[in-house]
């Protein structure tokens, strides 16, 4: 296993949340939803996959394999641009709907 996740794991399962009343992790973990806890994990392999191919890209151009490396830098560039764009036009499509949907409440009095 990687230094990175057993320093990790270790520092999750000792230190948990900090505060005066923090949570256990594995308190934390239980209150998560299954949603969020897989789009937390994919977000993490894609970082990963990025990182990745920064460095194929810093070791073709180190081997002289400048058209490679320029493919590579130009595919994580477009990657990151296209989740940026993304990322805007679901942040504004929520705004959207959220200036639609006025919360309204009824309080009956005696």
């Amino acid at each position: 296993m990687s230094l990175v996740f057993c320093s990790s794991i270790l520092i999750a399962f000792t230190l948990g949340s900090t505060g005066q009343e923090g949570r256990s992790f594995l308190t934390d973990i239980q209150q998560a939803d299954v949603a969020n806890l897989r789009t937390a994990f994919i977000g993490g392999v894609i970082f990963n996959l990025a990182n990745i191919l920064l460095i194929a890209a810093i070791v073709s151009a180190f081997t002289k394999n400048i058209i490679d490396a320029c493919i590579i830098i130009i595919i994580v560039l477009m990657s990151i641009v296209l989740d940026y764009v993304q990322t805007h036009r679901s942040l504004s499509a929520t705004e959207r709907l959220q200036a639609q949907v006025a919360p309204t409440a009824t309080a009956l009095r005696n």
